[in-house]
């Protein structure tokens, strides 16, 4: 556990001549060695000229103008991301704004201006990459420059809540110190290939001990939408990056974008084997506070707050799709009950940036849109975005009826506001204990940091808060029986003892592999309650050093893949955006030293630690998110020790609360301390629920019966 009682993340860098740079994050995760820049080395820095300064942009002009002529190349050949393939699939996950787009194009110049920088002066005299990046962010763009003039005017014009970078806990990992991935780190769609041959099968999987339902898993993927979103680099004109061929072959290297570092397999026994390929175009870049050199960081789409953004939209222009313009209510599918409304429809214009559906099916199958357009991963996603939906209309027409005089703009901000707070207390008070234990969030939930420093770090958002996707079965069964041999509630607090539960299944409500951004399922009124219901009696998968089968490589011997490997996409955006090896974190996080395999064998059970080996010669190689994966889970918490300090380190700096909420929330006086139960009997059919979600129903945990009342 940690020394205090919440965690606080510093970031100090000192760069005066001759002085030390000292990454620190204490109490929670990090201290890296020191590194000295001497005044040598500063001198080379310094000596350069304006004229030099000029021709590193030049000339990274000039390489970027280059990219778009192999960009136009590509375009009249058609190497783009096709509607309907595993390719479109990936891109939603990770679909781009127009303005991440700008912004990303942009930093690609500066980048290329610092890397000649680097290559002219640095590196000759062998000074690392990683000493000539925090040197070269001391010197400002030259003035009168156009790409001065870019930056400073995106800089000036972008929004205060999105389009943030991502932040650090550790130092950037890069080959060159700036953006060169590795390449001598074993190929993710191998390590995903060995940790699958040694992991769980179909009739192997293993639930978790501590009973944790399958709600633990929907609401964490709802909340890394809100918060993490990491989006692809594109062309100069907008369009997608295609890295693999229409057969999911490797491209020529002269078809080959710079920003593509696709998932070659290696198994040569295959037909498809070397040449096999799942296209991983690399994340968009985007520059600090001010418009220096240096090397770029990661770009985080997402607002860096919980605030139902994901929901709602990021941007202006998301959220006015969402919106009805009537009685401060979000658009919804017709009902003719209110209350069972669905997301609204995407019109077919938009389908291609929500659903992975082929240019012929698009009128044959559902698509919902949201503020996300990751909305339509998986049925899970769909059910909790619907609730919210529901939810902050039936706050709406609360409003309404008591508020007359108010006019849409006015209802539709507080029903949103109150719609967040209430989401932001079920978060705090009931997720975030199930998921780093009790004790630890309790201490969070105690403080409240007014931290300015309002961004996601990378090992949270593309590590850390992924930890779910090592919990989720493929198929979601129906179950029967529930009601009777459950132990009941009712909010009056009186209980009705029966015996233990016992669950029986008669049939399956889906498969998640088939429902992956191509939603089959009939979201009728009963089957949207199925789900829900079976989300609340169906045990979680007990975490361990990989994801279900259905969700890695399924390579055929005469066949080519029909899905990506979510694990090796994983990995390769682990490297992408620079972070440290796995033994690193822990490290820092538990404040010892890992030396050899068996050090590890305190922290990670030796089934999963024996995957490890079979997947890695190097105990140093391990990535984060397999690493953090692999652990046994913490007193009380869902998590190990590495993802539970990164998941805290994160959480500690969004328990800042905003005044105007606060006196917000005492405007509607019953809805204080609701809770996820609450939440779901006011927004659905169901007629019982457990107290805790996201436990399954115990003597422990019974059940309540939904008050009509709610839904008033």
């Amino acid at each position: 556990m940690f020394s205090r009682s919440w965690i606080i993340f510093i970031f100090q860098v000192q760069l005066l001549r001759g002085s030390t740079i000292d990454y620190s994050f204490r109490d929670g995760v990090c201290l890296s060695k020191k590194t000295f820049i001497s005044e040598k080395e500063w001198e080379v820095i310094n000596s350069l000229t304006s004229d030099d300064w000029e021709g590193f942009l030049t000339d990274a002009i000039q390489s970027y103008n280059q990219e778009q002529r192999l960009e136009k190349n590509l375009l009249k050949r058609r190497v783009i991301v096709e509607n309907g393939s595993i390719s479109h699939t990936q891109l939603l996950d990770t679909l781009p704004s127009g303005g991440a787009q700008r912004k990303s194009s942009i930093s690609e110049k500066i980048l290329k201006a610092s890397l000649n920088a680097y290559h002219s002066k640095c590196a000759p005299l062998n000074i690392s990459g990683d000493k000539c990046a925090v040197m070269l962010s001391k010197k400002k763009l030259p003035r009168n420059n156009d790409l001065t003039k870019q930056c400073e005017e995106m800089l000036h014009n972008q929004p205060m809540d999105y389009l943030h970078s991502f932040r650090r806990l550790l130092p950037r990992h890069y080959k060159d110190g700036f953006h060169q991935m590795f390449n001598h780190l074993p190929n993710p769609l191998l390590i995903s290939q060995k940790l699958q041959e040694l992991g769980r099968g179909k009739e192997e999987q293993q639930f978790d001990d501590s009973n944790k339902s399958l709600a633990i898993i929907q609401w964490a993927q709802f909340i890394e939408h809100d918060l993490s979103k990491p989006v692809v680099m594109s062309m100069y004109d907008g369009s997608s990056i295609e890295c693999c061929d229409n057969r999911n072959h490797k491209l020529q290297p002269r078809y080959r974008h710079p920003a593509c570092a696709p998932l070659l397999s290696e198994d040569i026994s295959l037909k498809y084997g070397p040449d096999t390929c799942l296209t991983y175009v690399r994340s968009a870049l985007t520059v600090g506070d001010n418009c220096t050199f240096a090397a770029p960081e990661k770009f985080n789409q997402a607002t860096p707050t919980l605030d139902l953004s994901q929901l709602y939209g990021s941007a202006d222009e998301e959220q006015k799709l969402m919106r009805s313009y009537k009685d401060g209510l979000l658009k919804s599918t017709n009902s003719l009950k209110r209350g069972d409304e669905l997301l609204p429809l995407v019109p077919n214009e938009r389908m291609h940036k929500f659903c992975s559906i082929k240019e012929a099916d698009m009128n044959k199958q559902l698509c919902f849109m949201a503020g996300d357009s990751r909305v339509n991963n998986n049925p899970y996603t769909i059910v909790i975005y619907t609730i919210f939906m529901r939810n902050h209309n039936r706050i709406a027409r609360k409003l309404k009826i008591k508020y007359p005089q108010w006019n849409d703009e006015m209802l539709f901000e507080k029903a949103k506001t109150i719609n967040i707070l209430m989401y932001r207390h079920i978060v705090f008070e009931q997720w975030l204990p199930e998921v780093i234990g009790n004790s630890l969030a309790s201490n969070i939930n105690k403080k409240i940091i007014r931290d300015n420093e309002q961004q996601i770090s990378n090992e949270f958002g593309v590590a850390g808060i992924r930890f779910f996707f090592s919990m989720i079965p493929n198929i979601l069964r129906n179950s029967d029986h529930l009601v009777e041999y459950t132990i009941l509630s009712s909010r009056s607090g009186e209980k009705h003892v029966s015996p233990p539960p016992i669950i029986t299944y008669s049939s399956n409500v889906f498969a998640l592999k088939k429902e992956i951004y191509n939603p089959t399922f009939q979201y009728t009124t009963k089957k949207f309650n199925d789900v829900l219901y079976s989300l609340l009696h169906q045990k979680a998968i007990k975490m361990d050093a990989t994801y279900e089968n259905s969700l890695l490589t399924n390579f055929m011997r005469d066949l080519p893949p029909t899905h990506w490997d979510i694990l090796a996409f994983d990995i390769q955006r682990n490297r992408d955006h620079g972070l440290k090896p796995y033994v690193k974190y822990l490290e820092e996080c538990k404040k010892t030293n890992i030396n050899n395999w068996n050090d590890l064998g305190k922290f990670i059970a030796l089934k999963e630690l024996n995957k490890l080996k079979n997947a890695y010669r190097n105990f140093m190689d391990i990535d984060l998110i397999v690493g953090g994966i692999s652990e046994s889970a913490a007193p009380n918490a869902t998590v190990g020790p590495t993802f539970q300090c990164i998941i805290a380190e994160q959480f500690s700096k969004l328990r800042y609360q905003d005044e105007a909420w606060s006196e917000l929330f005492a405007l509607i006086n019953e809805l204080k301390g609701i809770s996820a139960a609450d939440l779901l009997c006011a927004n659905s059919n169901l007629v019982y629920v457990p107290s805790n979600i996201f436990r399954i129903f115990s003597k422990n945990n019974p059940s309540v019966q939904c008050s009509d009342s709610l839904k008033q």
